[in-house]
């Protein structure tokens, strides 16, 4: 049986630790019992793919930037390095890494509203997506 977890594990039982949902600390735990990963993804200002549930920063970060109008460095900078939100970059990185010890890693991706909402968006984001995809031999 494949089990996905959604943004990750965020609340781990065995050991009482959380994780931001879809941060890279949430997708290791995720990696480390043998589960495949759900991400969310939005498109920063700047056309960068971050994962991120949320239109906005408020409930994770509580800075509210609407990630569509906000540069990707800066959403970077608001949330907590490693443990905040992540690009689809860094994702694929995680997952090419761990891939290394790890024969088989199920990604599901969800496009977010802001990537979706017109014709040129769309297909900007699921070619990006598709990039990172071939570029780390995901």
């Amino acid at each position: 049986m494949l089990v996905i977890a959604h943004r990750g594990v965020w609340h781990n039982e065995a050991d009482n630790a959380f994780a931001l949902e879809n941060s890279l600390e949430a997708f290791r735990i995720a990696f480390e019992n043998g589960f495949g990963c759900e991400v969310d993804l939005r498109l920063s200002k700047d056309s960068k793919l971050m994962v991120s549930h949320d239109a906005t920063t408020g409930r994770l970060f509580g800075k509210n930037l609407e990630i569509a109008n906000t540069r990707s460095d800066q959403l970077k900078q608001t949330s907590l390095s490693q443990r905040g939100l992540c690009t689809f970059d860094e994702v694929c990185l995680a997952f090419a890494q761990e891939l290394k010890t790890n024969a088989l890693i199920e990604l599901a991706v969800h496009l977010k509203d802001n990537a979706t909402a017109d014709e040129e968006k769309c297909g900007k984001a699921a070619g990006e997506v598709c990039k990172l995809l071939e570029e780390y031999c995901l």
